[in-house]
């Protein structure tokens, strides 16, 4: 993974800078796609609250986030059972804590090692809230992200 910027090389420094900052100041994601993505937040950060996690000054918190690949990877030794996602990260979350799971894993019995120890979230679980019915499917993957970054 790289940033965007590593992709483009021109020898015309003007020219290298004009295009980086085109880039950067105006390929977004849609505003839809930030808005169901804020609902979402702001719903768990709501029930996060209601367990004294609370939201940082700048609007982060309340909530811890996984992002876990399952359908994708080429290299079988790094897709790991969930015992071992628990084992491997059970010291960093604070108990009681809202866990929200960014995934491709359609099976959420997968996730059941960790639901033993915190209350988890999908993106399935805000489907009405943020309105996702609505979007158009491939916008999903780009919402999960979101939600799980913040």
């Amino acid at each position: 993974l790289a940033h965007f910027y590593v992709f483009f090389v021109f020898t015309d420094p003007k020219v290298n800078n004009y295009f980086k900052r085109l880039v950067r100041d105006f390929l977004h994601y849609q505003d839809s796609i930030f808005c169901a993505a804020g609902r979402i937040i702001n719903a768990i950060q709501e029930e996060g609250q209601k367990r004294g996690f609370l939201a940082d000054s700048e609007g982060g918190g309340g909530y811890s986030s996984l992002h876990v690949r399952r359908g994708e990877l080429q290299y079988k030794a790094v897709k790991i059972p969930a015992q071992e996602w628990y084992q491997n990260t059970m010291d960093i979350w604070e108990q009681n804590e809202i866990l929200y799971i960014a995934t491709d894993e359609k099976n959420k019995t997968f996730f059941n090692p960790l639901a033993q120890h915190h209350t988890l979230r999908f993106l399935n679980d805000y489907w009405d809230v943020a309105g996702l019915e609505a979007l158009d499917p491939n916008f999903m993957g780009m919402i999960d992200t979101i939600v799980a970054s913040r």
